[in-house]
């Protein structure tokens, strides 16, 4: 327990890291050249984990960077924009997939229980935060 504790921040960025790479990019027919794609989930998972203030948090991505497992700090700026951003959720729920296979051999519902867990923390957080509304189980008027 205490190993774990001790080693998750590190653990962490590293796991992630080797989740992002090879990504790639997608494609841009025009703008602005966009930020690296892989650093920015990189950047966005890591945010949301650490629970701090976009401001904050440029400390440890300025740490993440020197690490090697992004190749540039964005601005906190970008990395809310990046939030919006829908071409994340294919590869978010590509990422959710591949660090839930470890766990399917010792408890699948545990497993899938404790992402939804962590969602809701960050989804509470991210509330206050970015004044997010979660809107859940709407059901559809009748025409």
């Amino acid at each position: 327990y205490n190993k774990a504790q001790t080693s998750e921040k590190a653990e962490f960025q590293r796991i992630l890291w080797e989740l992002c790479k090879g990504i790639g990019e997608p494609s841009q027919s025009n703008g602005r050249p966009r930020l690296p794609f892989e650093d920015m989930l990189f950047a966005c998972v890591f945010k949301v984990y650490s629970t701090f203030s976009g401001r904050r948090f440029m400390t440890d991505l300025s740490e993440s960077h020197n690490k090697g497992y992004i190749s540039k700090v964005p601005n906190y700026n970008s990395l809310f924009n990046y939030f919006a951003n829908e071409a994340f959720t294919p590869y978010l729920q590509m990422m959710i997939e591949e660090t839930a296979l470890p766990l399917k051999a010792f408890e699948e519902h545990f497993a899938l229980c404790k992402v939804l867990a962590h969602n809701i923390c960050c989804l509470i957080q991210e509330m206050f935060e970015l004044g997010i509304k979660p809107d859940f189980w709407n059901e559809v008027e009748s025409a």
